[in-house]
């Protein structure tokens, strides 16, 4: 019965250190989780972070985008307002052209009429006593 009673002993201090060399694994890996739960969390801030920075960035780039869109309409409406005032200003343009070159044909008949008066008046100088 002693017999019985020390094995029953021993085996009790077995089991006792392989508890608590059980434990102590378990308390290692409980350890060693926790560092990299730690790790994780901290990984995860930084992913959070960067999504919101990236958000921001989105956020940015969006508005210029918008305000690149407006001031390129401002430009098409402005160049189709020059062109516009472009060609309103041709038009006047050809009609003083067909003016400056009527004159300048009037001109040259009115030239040409006196130089022929003062021709005949030059050649038949009785013309200036009629």
């Amino acid at each position: 019965m002693i017999d019985k009673f020390e094995k029953t002993l021993e085996e009790k201090e077995k089991i006792k250190m392989k508890v608590e060399f059980d434990i102590d694994a378990l308390s290692q890996s409980l350890i060693v989780l926790s560092e990299k739960k730690e790790i994780l969390n901290i990984e995860l801030e930084n992913l959070e972070s960067k999504i919101e920075r990236t958000k921001q960035d989105h956020a940015i780039v969006l508005e210029h985008f918008k305000n690149d869109e407006e001031i390129r309409r401002n430009m098409q409406t402005n160049i189709a307002e020059l062109i516009s005032e472009l060609n309103s200003k041709e038009k006047v343009f050809k009609k003083y052209e067909v003016k400056k070159n009527a004159f300048v044909v009037k001109f040259h008949k009115r030239e040409m009429s006196l130089k022929t008066s003062f021709l005949r008046l030059k050649t038949e100088p009785k013309i200036l006593l009629i």
